[in-house]
């Protein structure tokens, strides 16, 4: 992922939308929003990841890349390299909202 101010936020936006729109038109699909960086987990700013989060968008961090390069070379099956990516989206009861 990249920060470039409000492009970035306008590109989310347009990314976000555009998935909505599939959801709507192919109901029948599962559509899996996903954006890949080169960066670490660690180098992605906490805003960028709630973002993504809020937007049930999951990111391909550095990491799972290298986990979705040893699952090919391990000859795991479509549908577990599929589960794996999937695990990176965040569902809104992934979170547990505390009342006081």
């Amino acid at each position: 992922m990249y920060k470039e101010g409000s492009r970035y936020k306008w590109e989310a936006l347009k990314f976000s939308r555009r998935v909505k729109e599939l959801r709507d038109l192919l109901p029948t699909f599962s559509i899996t929003p996903l954006v890949c960086t080169p960066l670490s987990q660690a180098m992605i700013p906490k805003s960028d990841n709630e973002k993504a989060d809020k937007e049930q968008i999951g990111v391909v961090a550095a990491e799972g890349i290298q986990t979705i390069l040893e699952m090919a070379g391990q000859n795991k099956e479509p549908d577990e390299i599929l589960d794996f990516l999937n695990g990176l989206i965040k569902k809104p009861d992934d979170t547990l909202f505390w009342r006081t």
